[in-house]
């Protein structure tokens, strides 16, 4: 039984608020430093100095020019995801086709842990992964797993209910994806679509994939973004198991599972680390450079205000088990536990030799998060790898999403493949 502690982010954040804003050297639009005392009048102040920051994502696309519609999306086990859908891209008319009468192509696209779809435009027309697609004639759908700021609802659960927090990616691939593949096809009348996933968004699929076979059918070609299925040769994810009692510990003494929170005053406090007048801004690159993979630092508080994203600590505690065992299998419970949900004292692995739809695989080896030992024995492993793309230039975790290079190392590459399929 969990505790019923008050959540602890809300407050961390309004007593570092006030003081992170004294960091800030080219003063905030306020009468005085004594104005941002409280957190309300530093958030006033930093909306004022940096409004992109708090630009949502419909809002973004209407300033591009891109139309979009949004569904929700019910799950077998009661959540309700939200799905975005950018039909065409900016320069086509509502009735035009760029694919000579018929229907455009449908691309799912799936994001990484603690993000959303928002990530897959912040970049912006012509580096964006999901705009670039879309003027390229491609019907684009954007999916949110459960638990990120898009996707909180469930037909019973309140957020507040630990419960509702008791997932990882194993319930992101057997569930989310499964129902968001499914709705997209019946939506278009297609029987196989382009998926696209990032980090995590791999996993889910690998895991949907081998669980349940019969979805290697709907997916015409599946785009894998810096998969992170084996991470436990990469540098970030090392650190973190290193602590992986403390950090288990930590998320089973909070209130829920629930880690961080998209909120104003989030975007705030990494405005105020991560600006270019920051004097922690030196620190804040080199955390970001390390922990989420950005290499391009010039926009560094944009990608970060609109990357960020709630999920569940189970995640976490889900990876960090593949990074000590070296295996990717189904969460472990203790032997005790695992003995009455598995039918045996260690779970089960996830047969990724089922895996058979056609993956290409794109990947850095100056990538944080996965590396390159990581990639190699996935390739081994997955029995239809159509190609794998090594970018031998400096290439983080997050910039196969922000990076400006992006069409020139990334997407030039996968339109010409996707012609294959």
């Amino acid at each position: 039984m969990r505790s019923t502690k008050v959540e602890l982010w809300p407050a961390l954040c309004s007593c570092l608020l006030a003081a992170a804003a004294q960091t800030v050297e080219n003063p905030l639009p306020v009468a005085a430093l004594s104005d941002l005392r409280s957190p309300e009048a530093v958030v006033r102040a930093v909306r004022q100095a940096a409004p992109d920051l708090f630009v949502d994502l419909p809002e973004r696309l209407k300033k591009w020019g891109y139309p979009l519609e949004t569904y929700a999306v019910p799950t077998e086990d009661g959540y309700v995801l939200t799905l975005h859908r950018i039909p065409r891209g900016r320069s086509a008319a509502p009735d035009a086709s760029a694919n000579e009468g018929r229907p455009a192509p449908p691309v799912l696209l799936l994001h990484g842990l603690h993000c959303s779809s928002e990530l897959w435009v912040v970049a912006g027309p012509g580096a964006a992964p999901a705009l670039i697609l879309a003027d390229e004639g491609y019907d684009v759908w954007l999916g949110n797993f459960r638990g990120n700021h898009f996707s909180t609802k469930h037909k019973i659960l309140d957020p507040k209910d630990p419960r509702f927090w008791m997932f990882s990616y194993h319930e992101h691939g057997l569930y989310d994806v499964t129902a968001l593949i499914d709705y997209v096809l019946n939506a278009t009348k297609q029987k196989r679509l382009f998926y696209f996933g990032h980090s995590m968004g791999n996993t889910a699929l690998f895991v949907a994939a081998s669980m349940r076979p019969e979805y290697n059918e709907k997916v015409r070609l599946c785009v894998s973004l810096s998969p992170g299925v084996y991470i436990e040769e990469a540098s970030f994810p090392i650190i973190l198991a290193n602590n992986y009692d403390l950090i288990k510990a930590t998320f089973d003494s909070l209130p829920t599972y629930k880690i961080l929170q998209r909120s104003d005053s989030l975007i705030t406090f990494i405005y105020l680390m991560c600006s270019k007048d920051s004097s922690f801004r030196n620190t804040c690159d080199a955390l970001v450079s390390t922990v989420l993979g950005i290499t391009d630092l010039n926009a560094i508080d944009l990608y970060l205000s609109r990357a960020i994203s709630s999920s569940s600590g189970l995640n976490i505690i889900h990876f960090l088990q593949e990074v000590l065992s070296g295996e990717l299998r189904q969460m472990d419970h203790g032997a005790k536990e695992n003995l009455r949900r598995y039918g045996s004292p260690r779970p089960p692995a996830y047969q990724l030799a089922n895996v058979t739809a056609p993956v290409a695989i794109f990947a850095s080896e100056a990538d944080s998060v996965v590396s390159a030992k990581g990639i190699s024995r996935l390739v081994k492993v997955l029995p239809n790898v159509v190609t794998t793309h090594i970018i031998d230039e400096k290439f983080n975790h997050l910039d196969f999403l922000v990076n400006p290079k992006e069409y020139e190392l990334i997407m030039k590459h996968v339109l010409k493949l996707m012609k294959d399929f």
